[in-house]
């Protein structure tokens, strides 16, 4: 994690609700889904910016790819890169950030999309990135320190 990236790592297990219905046959992992993970990698970032006071939610989303489905047991690898060369100034000045992401398997891009992150207020006890996760429904999510 930097102060303009964040990687984040996400499993899927067919014990997962959502393969039940989509599809019952040949499950694969919504793609709605994966943009939402984008969105919540990014508030992680923004979450860690600002101590927990802080998180972020897709204001406007643009240019989204989806070059190939995800399916059960796959180890994504989801990146956001904050564009903005500044991004506390973003959020000092509680303007949205612009950011790109992609979702990756075994090394290839499977998800890519150009989004805006606007802020929204944490609650301070939420200040650990682990709680956040927890409360966020993605305790499953979880970053890493790029080497």
């Amino acid at each position: 994690m930097t102060a303009n990236s964040i990687r984040t790592i996400r499993v899927t297990s067919r014990a997962e609700d959502y393969f039940e219905h989509h599809f019952p046959n040949k499950p694969v992992v919504p793609g709605a889904l994966t943009v939402a993970w984008l969105e919540h990698s990014g508030g992680l970032l923004v979450c860690h910016l600002t101590d927990g006071r802080s998180s972020a939610v897709i204001s406007e989303l643009r240019r989204v790819a989806y070059l190939r489905p995800a399916y059960p047991g796959d180890c994504l690898v989801i990146a956001v890169q904050f564009e903005d060369r500044d991004p506390r100034s973003a959020l000092r000045e509680n303007r949205p950030i612009e950011a790109s992401g992609a979702v990756a398997c075994e090394g290839d891009v499977i998800v890519r999309a150009q989004f805006s992150l606007s802020i929204v207020p944490y609650a301070p006890s939420l200040s650990r990135l682990a709680d956040l996760s927890a409360a966020l429904g993605m305790d499953r999510l979880v970053w890493r320190e790029d080497p």
